[in-house]
């Protein structure tokens, strides 16, 4: 994104992201002025649901003119993206101001006050913010502070006749907590309806933060949060913050921060009064002369510390009636998930995850399980005619609940989601704590022994072909390397080249980013690039791979390795090796599998399970209406296309001659390691292949194969003509006789046969249709 225009808005460089999207400085060509624009992930705009939310924001925002609120100056589309611009505002926000410490007392009222008045006038408009933290308030240099993000604001009116029930439920809740944990009031974090009562609550969190230099509710996890926000009271500021502050700030926070919303203030003005009352005190006690001027500090209705406690006693009896509700199966299903989940403690979690009621579990790759696995689950639940889907985050980030209510059943179902890693899938499957194991790569010999029990885990009832992902090598986008050979990335990775300059780049030190040791991505570089060589020690290693994309984005000189949806901000190079031309990861050169480090996504199965869900979901992720939920996630779909590609300059001329004026199909078939059969994934290709062809009403006569083989067996011109055969005799069971069949040998090498793995490349049969 960063060099693009959009509109008159030329894109400068990126601040940050977050759950509704990317932010990014710009220039407003037409007035020089310098602009901030916050651009929704096309990813999400095919879903309209995200997309009014996002709209919404900028409508809200737009809405309220006032100096403590981050002004917006347009909404649009251009170039595929819908995006907002707003004020650009110079200066630190919160979290950097505090980064752990206390700030002075008086610059901490003053920012509480600055976000009371902005609150104010958005309550006044019917508007809250329901996401008041640390990241969303910036203060300028001058220290006018300027409330961010109103991407949680809800109406407390209708809004809009225009909108249908089913949006409006949803462009305000996900169906799990909102808000963020350390920030949102009890009612949020149990996943209530919450008023401007919520945004008090959390002011009085940000004030507190600001005392004391951390968070009055903390915990390990999410979970753990959420649990003391509803069930802890807050550590008092005369324990927690080094110099003495005046009880009366005490006072108003124990108000601003009650559990219950009838015992806080009921207003944010009446909090900010108080505020302001501090304040003024503090400045007149500098100046004694004036002293004799002061009204005494009176705040209104503080809350008592009897009536704290008896608010903790009310939201343990909602929360004891709620468990009662939950048995009978009679309670709403935001209240049947988000309650027991959230306020219960995190020894609850697992409890619930192996319950009768966990109809599925999906345990493996954070690549596949971190976005695809949800949406996934979430589709297939809607094709069974289940209501009421929630998805529902776990005490680990990489841990995750879908639930859904069935026809006719009163209580819900869950499958519930692991992405710890590959190499966990195996594992859980060898200990029966999986159904359904999600590997970023193929099942390796060892872990074939170990789940011999189970069966043939390499058989086509056990191994399943999910989608087509390629290993991108990422670059930040400054850096001017647009290529590197298998050689040059495995040197890098492995601690040998250590400055940009080795490969003809930039005179610059290498900074390493890495995926952990669990994750199946990883396993696959290791396999593909580094082979036999050890990562450097001075990698720095992520678990998860958005935050390793931006690390790279970030870093002038970082390097890393990706799966294709989280190339992000950063730049992908091509690679190369041996002959083969450099290739850039892409829909066809990974759809073909061409690109060197491309790679399957797989879902294991026991080939003989007894879980009627097992087979049931796999027959959904690898239809036609489950491979387009793979392409929504950034993945590589198995839906078959044509497109025009380019043809190698050193083909033989013939190869040329049958190509002219053809388009290639996006799938090479491939076949079993070692062996002539074509592979797991070619037995779906085929009727994949035929049904492409049937709903173009072409025939056989469209068809032309191309069999391709390695350079090391002296035969090859005859075994890749053999290849492409066996190709067209399965077409011929099923109906169609292509046009050319024939093969070319070992002339277009798209990898070294130096290697097994690049051998196996090179083994292949290609398809293109003339029309």
């Amino acid at each position: 994104m960063v060099g693009k225009t959009l509109l008159h808005y030329r894109i400068v460089s990126k601040l940050g992201a977050g759950g509704q999207g990317a932010v990014y400085e710009a220039v407003n060509t037409k007035l020089e002025r310098t602009v901030v624009v916050k651009v929704l992930p096309p990813e999400l705009t095919a879903n309209e649901i995200n997309l009014a939310r996002f709209e919404r924001e900028a409508k809200l925002a737009s809405s309220l003119d006032h100096p403590n609120i981050c002004a917006i100056h347009d909404l649009a589309f251009a170039e595929g993206v819908h995006f907002i611009v707003m004020q650009r505002v110079e200066g630190s926000d919160v979290r950097e101001l505090v980064n752990g410490r206390p700030l002075e007392l008086k610059t901490a009222l003053s920012i509480a006050i600055q976000v009371c008045d902005a609150l104010a006038a958005a309550h006044a408009r019917g508007i809250v913010h329901r996401d008041i933290k640390a990241n969303n308030v910036m203060v300028t240099s001058d220290g006018k502070a300027k409330v961010l993000d109103f991407g949680l604001a809800k109406l407390l009116e209708q809004d809009g006749p225009n909108i249908t029930d089913d949006q409006r439920k949803h462009l305000t809740e996900v169906g799990k907590p909102y808000g963020t944990a350390t920030y949102a009031a009890p009612e949020q974090a149990q996943g209530l309806p919450a008023d401007h009562r919520a945004d008090i609550f959390s002011t009085g969190v940000l004030l507190y933060e600001m005392l004391v230099g951390k968070w009055p509710f903390d915990g390990k996890t999410a979970v753990h949060v959420r649990y003391a926000v509803v069930n802890e009271p807050a550590r008092r500021l005369a324990d927690a913050r080094p110099s003495p502050t005046p009880a009366r700030l005490q006072e108003i926070l124990d108000r601003a921060i009650a559990k219950d919303p009838q015992d806080r203030y009921q207003k944010i003005t009446e909090m900010r009064d108080d505020l302001r009352a501090v304040l003024r005190q503090l400045e007149l006690e500098d100046n004694p002369e004036y002293q004799e001027d002061v009204a005494p500090f009176a705040p209104r209705r503080l809350a008592q510390p009897g009536r704290i406690t008896r608010s903790l006693d009310s939201v343990a009896a909602r929360t004891r009636t709620s468990r009662k509700v939950v048995a009978i199966g009679a309670l709403s299903l935001a209240a049947l998930i988000v309650i027991p989940i959230i306020v219960y403690s995190v020894r609850h979690w697992p409890a619930l995850t192996t319950s009768s009621a966990v109809a599925l579990r999906l345990h493996g790759s954070n690549t596949i399980g971190a976005k695809l696995a949800p949406s996934l689950v979430e589709a297939f639940l809607k094709k069974q005619g289940a209501a009421s889907i929630r998805i529902i985050a776990g005490a680990n980030p990489d841990e995750a609940l879908v639930s859904a209510l069935m026809p006719g059943n009163a209580s819900p179902i869950i499958v519930e989601i692991n992405a710890h890693g590959s190499s966990t899938a195996f594992a859980d499957l060898v200990n029966s704590r999986a159904d359904i194991g999600l590997s970023s790569r193929r099942i390796e010999s060892d872990e074939i022994q170990k789940l011999t029990s189970l069966g043939d885990m390499t058989l086509p009832a056990s191994e399943h072909i999910l989608g087509l992902d390629g290993i991108a090598v990422i670059v930040n986008r400054e850096n001017s390397i647009d290529s590197l050979t298998r050689e040059q990335v495995a040197r890098i990775f492995s601690g040998e080249i250590t400055d940009w300059s080795q490969v003809q780049g930039p005179r610059s030190a290498i900074k390493i980013f890495a995926r952990d040791d669990k994750s199946g991505t990883f396993d696959s570089f290791k396999a593909l690039v580094l082979r036999n060589a050890k990562l450097a020690s001075s990698a720095t290693r992520f678990e998860d791979s958005a935050a390793l994309s931006d690390a790279v984005a970030r870093e002038p000189g970082g390097i890393g390795f990706i799966g294709l949806p989280y190339i992000r901000d950063a730049k992908a190079v091509a690679i190369s090796e041996g002959n083969a031309p450099p290739l850039v990861p892409n829909t066809l050169t990974v759809s073909t599998e061409d690109y060197l480090l491309s790679r399957r996504l797989y879902l294991y199965t026991p080939p003989h399970s007894q879980n009627v869900w097992v087979s049931k979901f796999v027959e959904f992720a690898l239809s036609g209406e489950g491979q387009q939920i793979v392409a929504q996630n950034g993945f590589i779909a198995q839906n078959v296309n044509s497109q025009n590609a380019s043809v190698a300059q050193n083909a033989p001329a013939e190869y040329k001659r049958l190509t002219t004026g053809a388009e290639r199909l996006s799938l090479n078939f491939r076949f079993r390691r070692g062996g002539r059969e074509l592979d797991n994934k070619a037995q779906l290709d085929l009727d994949r292949v035929v049904s492409f062809v049937a709903d173009l009403k072409f025939t056989g006569q469209n068809i032309l194969l191309f069999g391709f083989a390695d350079d090391g067996m002296g035969t090859d011109l005859e075994i890749s003509k053999e290849r492409a055969a066996l190709v067209a005799e399965q077409f011929k069971h099923r109906g169609i006789t292509p046009a050319v069949v024939t093969g070319f040998g070992s002339t277009i090498p798209i990898a070294s046969s130096a290697s097994e793995e690049g051998r196996e490349k090179n083994r292949r049969v290609e398809l293109w249709l003339k029309r």
